[in-house]
């Protein structure tokens, strides 16, 4: 499958959800499939760039990497006055805060929107032309960002709402861990309490709930489904998308991902490891004390339970 680019609309997979759902693994599974091209945490490609020692999946600096280089060169979007122009408006159209603005009837026609929007799809054009694929992953997991890709004209979206079990994301999200450049971890991180991850959580899904209802083409998938039967779940991905192609076969997925053979500029660690396994990350359920188990099934119980996570995967001391 190849694109044939101009201002043709570009097919967009958009993995949103919260973080730690699981969106680089499954941004770079959907990547390794034919006539896919993962490119991460798009929204934050541009941030990426500036700091001398940041990486890119291919194990290049990114702004050494051939292939941003060339997608740089074909955006035309290098100059300072664009970048800060366009920086300032993913801020104002990205953030969850941007809501109320997105829903506005007339943000369409907006003359800042339109232009955001103009060299939001210029920018997804350029990885196409570059790449050679037909269909583009997005993981940057934002629902505000869905929501404002879903309303440009040249963005063929389709929206996966990925959503994990809160007491994995929060376990996650609780664990701090040193810079490691070489293990794609850019910067130290401190860990999250419980309950601020749990809130976080419970707000990035209730937006992408509605961001989901809102749009066309829009699917829920859970990370434990997905890890479990990674066929069968990826089958419905390309349904939504329209991919009906033979050389497509998610039952031949391989089981070991090789990130150093695509481009992801920003995502978790998992990008920058010599292979990845797609297998269920459980730690949680071993490590995590009872208690913060506890804290977490209290605030989130109405969202888990509509995401058939009542009495799903219970930990031994979890009684």
């Amino acid at each position: 499958m190849t694109s044939e680019m101009g201002d043709k609309s570009v097919k967009v997979v958009y993995i949103m959800g919260s973080g730690r759902s699981g969106s680089t693994l499954l941004d770079l599974t959907l990547g390794s499939l034919p006539g896919f091209v993962s490119t991460g945490e798009l929204a934050n490609f541009f941030t990426r760039l500036n700091p001398a020692d940041e990486y890119c999946s291919c194990g290049q600096k990114i702004h050494d990497c051939e292939f941003w280089m060339q997608v740089q060169a074909n955006w035309g979007g290098l100059h300072d006055d664009t970048r800060k122009r366009y920086a300032v408006l993913q801020g104002r159209y990205e953030r969850l805060r941007a809501w109320p603005r997105l829903i506005t009837a007339g943000v369409r026609t907006d003359s800042d929107f339109r232009w955001y929007a103009e060299r939001t799809a210029a920018l997804f054009r350029a990885v196409a032309k570059v790449s050679g694929a037909a269909v583009l992953v997005d993981s940057s997991k934002s629902p505000t960002r869905a929501l404002a890709l879903s309303m440009m004209p040249g963005v063929d979206l389709t929206i996966v709402h990925l959503v994990r079990d809160p007491r994995g994301v929060a376990w996650s999200l609780n664990r701090a861990y040193a810079a490691d450049h070489a293990a794609g971890i850019q910067h130290a991180i401190k860990p999250m309490p419980v309950v601020s991850a749990t809130w976080s959580w419970m707000l990035n899904n209730w937006f992408a709930d509605r961001v989901r209802r809102r749009t066309g083409k829009a699917i829920l998938m859970r990370y434990e489904d997905f890890v479990q039967e990674p066929p069968v779940v990826l089958a419905q991905v390309l349904e939504a998308v329209g991919i009906r192609d033979k050389n497509v076969e998610p039952g031949k997925l391989i089981s070991a991902l090789a990130p150093g053979n695509l481009h992801l500029p920003a995502g978790n660690r998992l990008r920058r490891q010599d292979q990845v396994s797609i297998k269920l990350d459980d730690a949680w359920m071993r490590d995590m004390p009872a208690g913060k188990i506890r804290s977490v099934r209290l605030l989130a119980w109405p969202l888990m339970a509509k995401y058939g996570y009542a009495s799903f995967q219970k930990a031994p001391e979890d009684t």
